[in-house]
């Protein structure tokens, strides 16, 4: 303020300088004549000229000086847009004052023009009368600075604000990426961890179906071999009738009529033989009472060895879940498992509480996660609306087309949000769907096995029971025999003592062929049940029967030992040609039969419908079929898992072999090429086709990898039951170690860490040594385990003693 006022009496000094001359020169010359008036006037004119000369000069001078400061000031405003610090720049306006001036003459009036410049816009002080007009310009002016200043303040006010909240946004934006990134990683982790649990489930899932598969067979063999005691206890039963018929007969004959001694001893010649039949058939049936037995003491093996390995499975499956819950307890930063909490009894619940808990808490914090994310979306769009909507009421000016693009853009973010949300729900859904089917496929396995263990103890009872009955029986006839032998001797002594009389020989001959022909009428049933279970046998057997068993024994599928193809063509033909390839309980797989083959043999064939790829891709609406290793099955009577909206829809009309594996529904993996699977894997699959044939009804083939176009199987196909057989030698390699080598006996304590131990049934083996614990690390599953040695196998460098254990010891404590 103080140099705004010396600079505009700097200006009114000269402008008195420039007028006062004038003046005096007017009141010299007052009393001149008009010219000289007019010359005074013209001179006066000149010199008024003369200061709007230089006044224009000032002016030029001034719009140049304004130009440079609104450049500056221009880039002073640039530069403090790059900051967030403000400060205002407007510069005080340029003032331009004129007026006019009577100056005392007789004869003319000089007007006087003032001007004023600066760049305070400085007002010229007048003295004298004219004082009240400066007052007044200088309130105005006062009153125009203090107006700019308030809007000065107000537009800084706007600037920050404005800054402030792209400030804002920057941050809303770096928050938001940052949610992104963290919601894709949860996501993958949490993708693997249910990858890793339906691994899991898919291995119980095919151990389980392989148990019940072993227990099948084994059931199936037990049950033919009792229709087969039975069937020679029903030919002894028919037999026995017989005899008895024919030694009353007898009886009567001899106590009615007298017969030639040697037509006598030619019957007792006879009955010899038959005692002789009957010796051997005795022995027979002691034989088969053996091997009864003995299968009986390894079917009893064997299911304890299975019970042993179910158990291992299910330490392993704790210790395998243990882990996954420590991973999750770190991943997610929450306490699961409380101090307090038993890991004994926690570890006992089954797969489906673990796979159901998981979800639970996926849940739970999937629901949490999206409800802090909404509210917080809901909050901070709440925010920007109001402020948007107050700016507009206090501002209202050009900015707000700006401000509306960024509300736009903050709803674009919104929605974005939102959409992943969904997808979000969407995956969530579906991996719920498959939590949720996996465990019903689990409870299935569950009950049929449990069912399944429950018919074979069953089937062991009845053939318990039925040996102890076959026991029973063949007491019953060895006394028979014995009575039967001291009948023989009377009946010797009577035809000695009646040897030289005459009698009726007639009627004793036709007596003795009757009896033959009821002997040859009994042999002949005897061979003809021979052909029906396996293929032949007896004088009475068919050619056919013989011949046709003999095939069935060849490719038959429901032979358990290579024999007993069903006698007669009929057992033949009851089976596809598709199941052909089953393999024997010696592990060898049975050869295919061609249609050409059985043409030359005159067997009847089932046909069989081939599909091409085309023609099963159609069967995905009305009628559902699938396929796997090139075996067509029609699965319309499970619409909720392979229809359009099932969670098995990926499999229906194709050929996904190797998805049956790998569990992924990609298109590399929804095809039938099995190409870098080991056996293990490829054994996995076969099991799913037992588990389809058992389940659903088989159709036809699929024209392809494994199946031609007149339904031969290819080289695909055989090596695929090549890897069956090998998977079957490795688990026959396995056993036969576990009999050498048992597993420990182990458990697992929260407080105490691992025990091992062994005794002489440790691992279900029984034996007549106890053994110490050693580490053993399998080749085949990389997996490191506890056996049982003795004492003579401690050179042998695959079995490490335990840390911190006595050599000598029978039990070990592992810490770590």
């Amino acid at each position: 303020m103080i140099f705004y006022h010396e600079q505009a009496l700097i200006e009114y000094f000269i402008l008195i300088t420039l007028v006062s001359p004038l003046v005096l020169e007017t009141m010299d010359n007052r009393g001149n004549n008009r010219d000289s008036d007019r010359d005074r006037d013209r001179d006066g004119s000149n010199n008024r000229r003369s200061v709007n000369d230089r006044g224009g000069d000032r002016d030029e001078r001034d719009q140049r000086n304004e130009a440079s400061s609104s450049s500056s000031q221009q880039r002073r405003i640039e530069e403090e847009e790059t900051t967030t610090n403000y400060r205002s720049q407007i510069a005080p306006r340029s003032t331009n004052i004129t007026t006019n001036r009577v100056v005392p003459s007789s004869t003319n009036m000089v007007m006087e023009r003032f001007y004023s410049y600066g760049t305070g816009g400085g007002v010229p002080l007048k003295p004298g009368g004219k004082s009240a007009a400066v007052v007044a310009i200088q309130e105005n002016r006062d009153r125009e600075k203090r107006e700019l200043s308030h809007l000065n303040d107000r537009f800084a006010s706007y600037i920050e604000r404005v800054r402030y909240l792209e400030a804002l946004n920057k941050k809303l934006q770096l928050e938001l990426e940052h949610l992104r990134g963290k919601w894709g990683s949860e996501t993958g982790k949490v993708k693997e961890m249910y990858e890793v649990e339906i691994r899991e489930a898919r291995h119980i899932i095919d151990e389980t179906s392989k148990d019940r598969a072993t227990a099948e067979l084994r059931a199936k063999r037990a049950e033919e071999e009792t229709l087969k005691y039975k069937d020679k206890y029903e030919i002894l039963l028919a037999g026995r009738d017989s005899d008895r018929q024919k030694i009353d007969a007898l009886q009567k004959q001899l106590a009615d009529n007298e017969a030639d001694l040697n037509l006598f001893r030619r019957r007792l010649a006879d009955l010899e033989d038959e005692q002789k039949r009957f010796r051997a058939e005795s022995q027979k049936l002691i034989l088969d009472i053996q091997r009864v037995t003995q299968d009986l003491d390894h079917e009893t093996i064997a299911r304890v060895q299975l019970e042993n390995e179910k158990q291992s499975l299910e330490e392993e499956i704790n210790f395998l879940k243990q882990i996954h819950a420590q991973e999750i307890e770190e991943l997610k930063h929450a306490n699961l498992i409380g101090t307090a909490l038993d890991p004994s009894n926690f570890f006992k619940h089954e797969l489906s509480h673990a796979i159901r808990d998981i979800r639970e808490e996926y849940e739970q914090l999937n629901n949490q996660q999206r409800n802090e994310l909404e509210s917080w979306y809901r909050i901070k769009v709440t925010q920007a609306v109001q402020e948007i909507q107050a700016r507009r009421a206090i501002e209202g000016g050009p900015d707000s087309a700006r401000e509306r693009e960024e509300v736009k853009k903050l709803r674009i973010i919104v929605t974005d949000s939102r959409k992943d949300i969904s997808a979000m729900r969407q995956r969530n859904g579906e991996l719920e769907n498959r939590i949720q089917e996996l465990e019903e496929l689990v409870q299935i396995e569950r009950r049929e096995g449990i069912q399944a263990a429950n018919e074979r103890d069953r089937e062991i009872q009845e053939l318990r029971a039925r040996l102890e009955e076959l026991g029973r029986d063949y007491d019953e006839l060895v006394t028979t025999k014995s009575t039967l032998d001291a009948e023989i001797a009377i009946y010797r002594k009577l035809l000695e003592g009646e040897e030289n009389r005459g009698g009726l020989k007639q009627i004793v001959a036709n007596v003795e062929e009757q009896a033959r022909a009821d002997f040859a009428i009994s042999g002949g049933g005897s061979g003809g049940g021979g052909g029906g279970g396996g293929g032949g046998g007896g004088a009475g057997g068919g050619a056919s029967g013989g011949g046709f068993g003999a095939i069935g024994g060849g490719f038959s599928s429901s032979s358990s030992a290579g024999g007993g193809g069903g006698g007669g063509g009929g057992g033949v033909s009851s089976y596809s040609y598709s199941r052909s390839y089953r393999t024997t309980s010696g592990g060898q797989v049975i050869s295919f039969v061609t249609q050409q083959q059985l043409a030359d043999k005159n067997i009847p064939i089932q046909k069989e419908r081939l599909f091409t790829s085309d023609e099963l891709q159609s069967y995905t609406k009305d009628e559902l079929y699938l396929a796997i290793l090139g075996h067509v099955f029609n699965v319309s009577s499970a619409p909720r898992f392979y229809s359009s909206s099932g969670s098995y829809k990926f499999y229906t009309g194709r050929d996904a072999s190797r998805s049956f594996h790998t569990g992924k529904t990609s298109d590399e993996d929804l095809t039938d090429d099995l190409t870098g699977l080991n056996d293990e894997a490829i054994a996995g699959i076969y099991q799913w086709l037992t588990f389809y044939e058992k389940q659903y009804p088989k159709i036809g083939k699929l024209i392809g990898r494994y199946f031609d176009s007149n339904g031969t199987p290819t080289k695909d196909f055989t090596n695929v039951l090549t890897s069956v057989n090998n998977m079957k030698k490795k688990d026959e390699d396995k056993a036969s170690f576990e009999q050498k080598w048992p597993p420990c006996n182990s458990e697992w304590s929260h407080d105490t860490g691992r025990r091992v131990w062994c005794t002489e049934k440790s691992g279900g083996i029984e034996r007549e040594w106890i053994g110490v614990p050693r580490r053993y690390f399998d080749s085949l599953t990389k997996v490191e385990r506890c056996v049982c040695i003795k004492n003579s196998d401690e050179q042998d460098g695959r079995f490490k003693q335990y840390k911190d254990c006595s050599p000598t010891s029978a039990e070990c404590q592992i810490l770590d």
